[in-house]
Order: structure tokens, then sequence, then C-alpha cells
């Protein structure tokens, strides 16, 4: 199991369509960012925590998918955040570390934690988006359909 730290506005930034959203609506692009990250790790034993500067709700911590959590700086940085949680981790070598700001990448690496700038984390996020998802499929086998239309007639009537 790997423990991805992602440096969440640096990923944003990165990534083209969630740039836009953040000139426009920084909350939303926000949100679209742990919706990709989730369904990155939908399948996955992984598990990966965003971090965000400022506040966000009551909560500084929150989990927000199966092995997804958001965790926001309140008065310090996103990046010192991520870098007390480094320290705070007894195994460093299943960490990954997202981003391509200089100094957050250097701390992982000499705190040996694996690193992964944010333009290849952007490229895992693309290539999960494309993938349909196994365990989805929203057609209804014949059994069902016959099912769902029985009760929905006789609630109709």
């Amino acid at each position: 199991m790997r423990k991805f730290l992602i440096d969440g506005n640096n990923v944003i930034n990165f990534h083209p369509k969630l740039k836009k959203d953040f000139q426009r609506d920084k909350i939303l692009a926000r949100e679209n960012l742990i919706q990709l990250v989730n369904d990155l790790m939908m399948n996955s034993k992984n598990q990966a925590t965003i971090f965000f500067d400022g506040f966000e709700g009551e909560h500084s911590f929150t989990k927000v998918g199966h092995n997804v959590f958001v965790k926001y700086s309140r008065d310090k940085t996103a990046d010192s955040a991520l870098k007390k949680t480094i320290d705070q981790e007894k195994n460093k070598r299943i960490l990954v570390v997202v981003s391509s700001d200089n100094e957050v990448i250097n701390y992982g690496r000499i705190n040996g934690c694996y690193v992964k700038e944010s333009p290849e984390f952007v490229t895992m996020l693309n290539k999960s988006e494309k993938r349909e998802n196994p365990k989805f499929n929203p057609a209804l086998s014949k059994q069902e359909l016959d099912y769902w239309t029985k009760v929905f007639k006789k609630n109709g009537e």
C-alpha cells in the first residue's frame, strides 16, 4: 500500500481543465480534483490525502471517499501541513509526495519518500478518467428491469 500526499493547488495548476475551473470557482476546482483522485483510488489499496491551503468547514481533516482524505491547512500553508504529515509517518517509504514545488519535492526525497511531480500525476488522473470502472455497470439485466417495472406499475396504480 502507498499513501499519496497530494499538494492540491499545485496539481490543479498543472491540470488544464482544473486550472480553468480554479480561475472561475476555486471550490469547484477543488471538488473536481477530489473526484478525480477518488476515481483513481477507487479500485486500489492505496490511500490519498489532498492538502489545500486555508479553511473549509469545521474540520481540517475529512474523509471524502473510500480511501481519500482532504486536509485543510487552516492558518498554515498546505506545504507545511504536508511536510508535517511526512514527519509523522513512521514508514516514509510508503509515501508518495505529489507536487512540483521544489521545496516539497526535496523534503520528500530527503525523507526517503517516493516523489511524483504534478504533471506526471495529472497524466495518471487523465488515464484513470478515461478507464471505465469495472465495478460499475449502469445497465440493468432483464430480471432487474422486469422487477422494477412491476414495482413501479404497482405504485403507479
